[in-house]
């Protein structure tokens, strides 16, 4: 073994006799550590909360939802059902074609889409917290332009 290790060894364990050195016989420095732990009352039931983070993304000038989204849209609707005090953020985004204002029509489009088709799977409306879209003000640089045509389902809570 290395000699700075040793040394540090030794310091370590000079260190853990030292704060016993005030102790009386028979109790030791973590007592109070032990009693707090054994004095912890159960916790309540807490109802679980399900993180949700899907991405649904959508063809080049468009907002139709195609087979791969609404499996997407279907498993959200699943989980939403198996944890509906969950609330959700529908956010619409788009690549960098075309100019600002049609984009941000095309975002807002897309999240509305996704959130209608969550609608028509059952999902309740008041558990969709906010809808909007961003055009193409998030731009993620190392993503394709398909993958930036995107509309994020994230569960915020309840």
């Amino acid at each position: 073994m290395n000699t700075a290790l040793k040394l540090v060894l030794v310091g370590v364990v000079a260190f853990m006799f030292s704060a016993c050195a005030v102790c009386t016989p028979g109790q030791y420095s973590t007592d109070k550590i032990i009693s707090v732990d054994l004095q912890l009352e159960p916790v309540p039931d807490v109802p679980e909360v399900t993180m949700i983070k899907e991405k649904v993304l959508f063809d080049f000038d468009s907002y139709k939802l195609d087979a791969e989204a609404m499996s997407i849209v279907d498993k959200v609707a699943n989980l939403m059902k198996e944890y509906p005090d969950t609330l959700l953020a529908i956010k619409g985004h788009t690549d960098h074609y075309g100019s600002n204002e049609y984009n941000q029509t095309l975002s807002e489009n897309r999240a509305e889409a996704v959130t209608n088709a969550l609608l028509d799977k059952g999902v309740p409306e008041d558990s969709i917290e906010t809808v909007e879209g961003f055009g193409k003000t998030q731009l993620i640089p190392n993503l394709t332009n398909r993958e930036n045509r995107r509309v994020l389902i994230l569960s915020i809570g309840e």
